[in-house]
């Protein structure tokens, strides 16, 4: 048992709460998602040890605590049998129920009530998240090409034209005029347009993302947080759009009743 506390990095005099703060710290710390090649199989497996030695703690915890009682139950079947101390015997043993579901409950895969048909569902979604935040990554890297591209030909771009005037000074050199330059403004807003729909959009994106991965996670391991922080980012993605909408729908507003009047 010492070894399970050692896991953790607590002493066996470890109160429940620090357990389980110490536990959900270890948990995230080594989550094998945030992983790549070799170290994600290395952190799966010192997150399962994690998993492993909180819950041999924990029933140790809970053996030592029905010993206890059955010690309590014997000292008291020796004493004269009185209706409150049955009373208060009902009442610690709902008690003590209680706290087998908390110890229970604060583990995070052991509580993820999700039937069959939802997880089916769920898996679908993610699919098609991962699908679609992958095709809008790449869209968004295409426009940043292109946005690059475009800085290029403005930078290139002179500010002002000159032309050729139709006299010549008093030693006959020609007279050149300056004109500014409209292509290269409108390389600017074109190129302000692309940046701030790269922007923008990449939000989305991203949030359409995190859903994906962290409830893949929660999915895999059973794992209510992530499922809980997925479905936090798929809440923000309807959000975006959301407003996107009404904006969207305002403008149409207006632009209607613009034209009608």
């Amino acid at each position: 048992m010492e070894k399970n506390y050692q896991i953790l990095g607590l002493e066996t005099t470890a109160s429940l709460e620090e357990i389980e703060k110490k536990f959900n710290v270890l948990y995230k710390e080594y989550n094998p998602e945030k992983q790549e090649g070799d170290l994600k199989e290395f952190f799966k497996s010192e997150q399962d040890k994690v998993k492993e030695a909180y819950k041999e703690i924990c029933l140790h915890l809970i053996r030592e605590k029905e010993e206890k009682e059955k010690e309590e139950i014997k000292e008291k079947e020796k004493e004269e049998f009185d209706w409150e101390e049955a009373k208060d015997k009902v009442i610690k043993e709902k008690e003590d129920q209680e706290y087998r579901r908390t110890i229970h409950d604060n583990d995070d895969e052991s509580d993820l009530k999700i039937t069959n048909i939802g997880k089916e569902g769920l898996d679908k979604m993610v699919y098609w998240s991962k699908f679609l935040s992958v095709v809008g990554y790449i869209f968004l890297g295409l426009l940043s090409i292109l946005a690059l591209k475009l800085f290029g030909e403005w930078s290139d771009e002179p500010s002002t034209i000159k032309t050729r005037d139709m006299y010549s000074d008093r030693y006959g050199r020609p007279r050149y005029d300056y004109i500014t330059n409209n292509k290269k403004e409108d390389l600017f807003w074109n190129l302000m347009s692309l940046v701030i729909f790269i922007v923008v959009w990449f939000f989305p994106v991203r949030y359409l993302n995190q859903f994906a991965s962290k409830t893949r996670l929660s999915l895999t391991y059973n794992n209510n947080r992530d499922l809980g922080e997925g479905l936090e980012n798929l809440g923000s993605f309807f959000k975006f759009y959301g407003v996107i909408f009404i904006l969207s729908l305002s403008v149409g507003i207006i632009i209607f009743l613009a034209e009608i009047n």
